[in-house]
């Protein structure tokens, strides 16, 4: 009777233990934590681009309910994600995963005929770099999303297969969504000021004009955000200047 309670304390032991390894993932709910996530862990600026990508790919509503507006099991090459190692909480009850962001999907039929599906070029360019790691996965019921998920693949050379870093993976949350929607392309200087003095007073006037110079009006929104995330980036804006010979 002893050795059976204590199968039973010890199978409920563990239990708990792999709840909590599942459960413990830090959420990233705003653009202030994704500044601290930066500085804190080594990520490369395609996922920064895949989660604008994404949060410029969806609809919000009122209510804070996010909704896809592509589909899951066809669009931008993403597909069903069965989360065998548990690198997730389970789903809520009807829903399921899905994961975007693999560059080296081919093309579909999606692709070919409507060329606003296909991912930014930005994101699309770690095509053969091998850095084509990240990913975002979802969790769906007939196109409403309960939970978004930052992760990345480990490198080949850790011999982990298809697995995911547990340690780069992230909850991201409906306020963080709703923060990069505000970074979405367009030629507005006024609110490219805005943002600016929003999340991050130190980028300069001086900076801000040779970003756009750099950029494009259009494009200057997403790089705007690399400066504010890394702003490590502002000393390429400074090498980069149009004014140098070698711009």
């Amino acid at each position: 009777m002893m050795k059976t309670s204590r199968a039973v304390i010890v199978t409920c032991l563990l239990t708990l233990a792999a709840l909590n390894c599942v459960s413990a993932i830090e959420e990233i709910n705003s653009i202030k934590d994704l500044k601290r996530i930066y500085s804190n862990k080594s990520l490369p600026m395609h996922s920064l681009t895949l989660l604008h990508w994404f949060a410029n790919n969806v609809d919000i509503g009122t209510n804070n309910v996010v909704r896809l507006s592509f589909n899951p099991n066809r669009d931008f090459g993403s597909h069903r994600y069965c989360n065998y190692e548990r690198l997730l909480p389970s789903a809520p009850q009807g829903y399921q995963f899905y994961t975007v962001g693999n560059v080296n999907q081919p093309p579909g039929d999606i692709d070919r005929k409507f060329p606003e599906y296909v991912l930014y070029p930005r994101v699309r360019e770690s095509r053969g770099t091998g850095r084509n790691r990240d990913r975002i996965i979802v969790s769906v019921q007939a196109q409403t999303v309960s939970q978004v998920y930052l992760t990345q693949h480990f490198r080949q050379e850790d011999n982990r297969g298809s697995e995911y870093d547990r340690d780069h993976t992230f909850n991201i949350s409906t306020n963080l969504l709703q923060q990069l929607r505000q970074f979405s392309f367009n030629d507005n200087t006024q609110s490219l000021q805005e943002l600016r003095d929003q999340f991050d007073q130190h980028i300069t006037d001086n900076q801000l004009n040779d970003l756009i110079n750099i950029s494009g009006r259009d494009q200057a929104p997403l790089e705007l955000l690399y400066l504010i995330v890394v702003p490590q980036r502002i000393n390429l804006v400074e090498v980069c200047r149009p004014n140098r010979r070698w711009a």
